[in-house]
């Protein structure tokens, strides 16, 4: 039986980011997700770093954000829990109210946690590994929305500046070191993707 790490290794055989063939209305997004900014959480609470956002999916399919868009091996630690990304699959109320549904189609039936993410201007995310290198469960799919390039922000995987088609989903490897710093409201949509040998056929077909 395939691994989840060999699954992992033939997933980014190719590189270690792409773009797939499936375009959003980011603008239409953008308008939504700014409609319903009222809805906006701390990313992270006990870090004092501008970093917010809304989540799609949920532990529970409410919107507090917590745990659902705080630190999981944080949290974990602090509340004695075992939270993984796989844990969060309940359709938020913001997940309806943008009929999220059509846009994450291809890969519905393996959607887990995922949230919008804004950084405000000075917001980041330091570098880091999103695995322990033994258990890889999910891949990362990131829709980038506004201001997500150079000199807006700089989005580093490894030592590559990244700069994105707005609206297209990109597979990223966040399993290597990867950085984010905003000089603008940036606005990304982070989805994360149960780790199967159907979702990896369902990327390699839409490659």
């Amino acid at each position: 039986m395939i691994t989840n790490l060999e699954l992992h290794n033939i997933l980014f055989l190719r590189s270690n980011y792409y773009k797939l063939r499936i375009e959003v209305d980011y603008k239409k997004l953008e308008k939504q997700i700014h409609s319903n900014k009222k809805y906006l959480v701390k990313y992270n609470p006990r870090k004092n770093i501008e970093r917010y956002g809304i989540p799609i999916t949920s532990l529970d399919g409410g919107m507090t954000g917590i745990p659902d868009l705080d630190s999981l091996p944080e949290y974990n630690k602090l509340n004695d829990t075992k939270y993984t990304e796989l844990d969060f699959k309940t359709p938020t109320s913001f997940y309806h109210k943008i009929n999220f549904k059509d846009i994450i189609k291809p890969f519905e039936p393996w959607l887990c946690r995922s949230h919008i993410i804004i950084l405000k201007p000075g917001g980041y995310f330091p570098p880091h590994i999103d695995s322990d290198g033994f258990t890889i469960d999910t891949f990362r799919i990131i829709i980038p929305i506004s201001n997500s390039n150079y000199p807006k922000c700089f989005f580093m995987l490894h030592d590559k500046l990244l700069q994105f088609d707005y609206g297209f989903m990109y597979i990223m490897n966040t399993a290597i070191e990867h950085a984010i710093f905003s000089m603008d409201e940036n606005i990304n949509i982070i989805l994360n993707i149960a780790l199967c040998s159907d979702s990896v056929k369902k990327v390699q077909e839409l490659i």
